[in-house]
């Protein structure tokens, strides 16, 4: 099923390339036909300049004529060579006259412009139908060339120049088949092969006239040829249209074997997880039920032993004196007692803790305390002050002061209230500490009992191993193991117990694992997808951005040049952008021609003049960037001669003239600017 479905992917993938080639080579001929189809309508094909003035004065002028030939007849693109042979530039582009007046007027006319082209006017002879021919459609014979040559619409007079030009002509498949046609049937007219080279037979000879096609010759296209290739163009959309359909049909059907593949895959995938699991768990579940069934046979086996030295132990202490057996029960006693200190010193402990928080809590209040007491000292401080200095305001400010003093003695007594439970808290922490202290001691001391008492258990189960010695007569001759011992191994056996329940939620956790494990590097291909589109982005827009300052600085060189040659300058500027994106500057240099080599210098290198006349052309030229109500120039004109302050005055009007108000400080010097100025104020 996998590589069923791999197949079918790649197959999707290849038909979804060709439907891409398909679409693309779809968009390309809807675009030919649309450009074929609007020259078509306005008979806009190129034609030669002289033809086209020649077109122009027939319109203007109404007469009574039509053509280019070329734009009425029609004929297929095979015998187009044979055509264009025949008939020739002159032809191709004639024009044929209705009457004697528009003959005589079109003869001037291509006189007049040197037009290179043939005048017909229609004569009243009828055209003569032509003879059959001999052998015609058999060994590359292909009939009379006017026969393949059709009118638009039904003019006599184009048939009678076709029929004028054409005449009696044949046409061949090649050289060779014309010139055995003319030895084999004596024929005396011309004829032409379809790469356009003519056959001429002469009363002693043949005449070969070969076809050259020259480079800089116009090429002949007309309506009939335009709607010929326009069929061809239908015919491809159509055949393309069929390959798109059927593609897009076999795309569908591996689009539907793909889903059913992969809700199969699904299914499979699903099936074997749960099969994988379900054996995880039986594996699992055997494993433990086996292990619990031989830790029961243990524990059985144990318990047995366990049965058969109490009843040992109960004969034992049976026979033995009463102050052993009352030693014993107060050893047993003793772990519940050190577990009762033990839970009395937690919750010691935990009151010491809460006490600890609320003294903790007490002091924030009292430091809370003490600096507000501070800032009413402050504001009491205040308000003496300003009783000193406001005398107008004293009986108001004595009552805020005697509120105040209120205050602060309420804020007092609380604060001696607090101090005094502060204090019963350090007190009852105090004792609870002493408690503590004592109960440490008795924890000592009972450990101190434990220690003795054990020892004496010791002293008893040395004993007891001697009357076991001397209990030669028992029938059990085991081995004899201390009580301690029978209870670590059994507290041992029941952890084993405990862990024979075996957990499958470890085995999912893993799985779980691997899975966010894929899920990750998956994101990690598509972050680093997302990078790469991001960085093509980034250029993107570093493009855009280039080309959109490289547009407005063209505009700019262009406009700061204008004037400069407005000016009379002998030097032009050339504005570029240099470095990265980020510390991007703009560099101005100058260029100036001498002889026939362009010479480029830094802005520094001109006078100082020059170097005014730039910024003042830059300042103009931002204005038509960024138009502003408003411009104000201080002493524009100081590096300027009068000359250039002349021609910065014309340039400045020329300026205001659109509606943006400039504002000139200056001295009285400059007359130029100050005569082109619509008002001047002066300040002395």
């Amino acid at each position: 099923l996998r590589q069923e479905n791999k197949n079918v992917t790649a197959q999707m993938d290849t038909i979804s390339q060709d439907l891409g080639d398909i679409q693309s080579q779809y968009e390309e001929l809807v675009q030919s036909m649309e450009k074929l189809k609007s020259t078509v309508l306005d008979k806009s094909f190129p034609k030669p300049k002289q033809i086209q003035v020649l077109i122009n004065e027939i319109k203007d002028r109404q007469l009574n004529c039509i053509g280019p030939l070329i734009d009425y007849i029609t004929y297929e693109d095979i015998y187009r060579l044979a055509i264009e042979s025949i008939f020739g530039y002159r032809v191709l582009f004639s024009f044929i006259a209705r009457d004697s007046e528009s003959f005589l007027l079109l003869t001037n006319l291509v006189k007049k412009y040197g037009v290179n082209c043939t005048i017909y006017k229609e004569r009243n002879s009828p055209v003569e139908p032509l003879s059959p021919m001999q052998n015609e459609g058999k060994d590359g014979i292909f009939g009379y060339l006017v026969n393949k040559i059709t009118p638009i619409f039904p003019d006599p007079a184009i048939l009678k120049v076709i029929h004028t030009v054409a005449g009696k002509t044949l046409v061949a498949k090649d050289h060779l088949t014309g010139e055995k046609y003319i030895e084999q049937y004596n024929y005396k007219n011309w004829i032409v092969t379809l790469d356009g080279d003519q056959i001429r037979p002469k009363k002693l000879v043949l005449e070969a006239r070969p076809r050259l096609r020259k480079s800089n010759q116009f090429g002949f296209s007309s309506v009939a040829q335009a709607k010929q290739k326009l069929n061809e163009f239908s015919n491809l959309s159509e055949q393309n249209r069929n390959n798109y359909n059927r593609r897009i049909k076999e795309f569908k059907d591996e689009e539907r074997k793909l889903s059913i593949l992969e809700s199969r895959l699904k299914d499979v995938d699903q099936l074997l997880h749960e099969y994988k699991n379900m054996e995880i768990k039986t594996t699992s579940k055997n494993k433990a039920k086996k292990k619990r069934t031989e830790s029961f046979a243990k524990i059985g086996v144990k318990q047995q032993e366990i049965d058969q030295k109490n009843s040992i132990i109960s004969k034992l202490k049976a026979q033995l004196p009463d102050i052993l057996v009352s030693r014993q029960s107060r050893l047993d006693e003793i772990p519940e007692l050190i577990s009762q200190h033990n839970t009395t010193l937690v919750e010691y402990a935990k009151s010491g803790k809460e006490f600890q928080v609320a003294l903790e809590s007490l002091n924030l209040r009292n430091i809370e305390l003490e600096i507000e007491i501070s800032n009413n000292e402050k504001q009491k401080t205040e308000l003496h002050t300003n009783l000193q200095s406001q005398d107008s305001a004293f009986y108001q400010l004595f009552q805020e002061s005697m509120q105040l003093t209120k205050q602060m003695r309420v804020m007092e007594d609380s604060e001696g209230i607090d101090k005094q439970n502060l204090s019963h808290i350090t007190q009852e922490f105090k004792e609870l500490h002493n408690n503590k202290d004592a109960i440490f001691y008795n924890q000592v001391q009972v450990e101190s009992k434990i220690h003795h008492n054990q020892e004496n258990l010791a002293v008893e189960n040395q004993k007891l191993d001697a009357i076991k010695i001397a209990m030669q007569d028992d029938p059990w001759d085991g081995e004899v193991r201390p009580i301690g011992e029978i209870q670590q191994e059994m507290y041992s056996l029941s952890n084993q117990i405990n862990l024979i329940h075996v957990d499958d939620s470890i085995l999912f956790e893993k799985e779980k694992i691997e899975n966010l494990m894929e899920r990750i590097t998956e994101k990690r291909q598509i972050i680093q997808r997302e990078i790469t589109e991001a960085a093509k982005a980034q250029n993107q827009l570093e493009k855009n951005f280039y080309s959109t300052f490289n547009q407005k600085i063209t505009y700019l060189q262009a406009s700061i040049n204008e004037k400069l040659i407005f000016s009379g300058q002998n030097f032009q500027v050339h504005l570029s952008l240099q470095g990265e994106i980020e510390d991007l500057s703009l560099s101005i240099m100058t260029k100036t021609t001498i002889g026939t080599e362009i010479v480029k210098y830094p802005l520094a290198a001109v006078s100082g003049g020059q170097r005014s006349m730039v910024g003042i052309c830059l300042m103009l030229s931002l204005n038509y960037l960024n138009p502003s109500a408003v411009n104000i120039y201080d002493e524009c004109d100081m590096f300027l001669d009068e000359r250039n302050a002349q021609t910065v005055a014309s340039l400045i009007h020329k300026l205001a003239s659109t509606g943006i108000q400039f504002i000139l400080l200056m001295p009285s010097k400059n007359i130029s600017l100050l005569k082109s100025a619509n008002k001047v104020i002066g300040v002395s």
